[in-house]
């Protein structure tokens, strides 16, 4: 089973549902649960942000604390051996409404001035990393079939 979603009481529900009939359990989680971003190079025993305490998220504010409180609910019904909690950055590809892997090279093949500059974000030092999704997904069904348990997750 492959989880994605961010409301803390689906992910409940779900895991309630699935505990006698689901061998392993895969939770699609997120690089927004770090308590602190300005550390680069963390790995999963950052720090995290404290669990949400309600069922629904209600703004994208609550992000990174509503995958906190999803993945207490996939360790707290299936343990640590039969889940593997993918703490995910940028996630790209077909499908990505919010185009992170096809913005730049459009705009560089179109670009706005007639001498062929185009206008970007001063910050040469800061690091993006996209993953396609399609790597992602044969990823996760690789590693969920073979049993890949794995999570940092900090309990209180």
């Amino acid at each position: 089973m492959v989880e994605v979603s961010r409301q803390p009481g689906q992910v409940r529900r779900a895991v309630e549902a699935l505990t006698g009939v689901c061998e392993f359990f895969v939770f699609v989680s997120s690089g927004n649960v770090y308590a602190d971003h300005s550390q680069l190079g963390q790995d999963e025993t950052g720090a995290v942000l404290p669990a949400l305490g309600g069922e629904v998220m209600e703004t994208m504010e609550t992000y990174g604390q509503a995958k906190v409180a999803c993945e207490h609910h996939v360790l707290d019904a299936l343990g640590p051996d039969r889940t593997l909690i993918a703490r995910v950055g940028l996630i790209g590809g077909p499908g990505d409404i919010f185009d992170r892997t096809g913005y730049w090279p459009l705009r560089f093949s179109r670009p706005a001035a007639a001498g062929g500059g185009v206008l970007m974000p001063d910050v040469p030092d800061l690091l993006t990393q996209v993953i396609d999704v399609r790597d992602l997904a044969r990823w996760l069904v690789d590693a969920g079939g073979r049993g890949v348990a794995g999570s940092s997750t900090p309990r209180e």
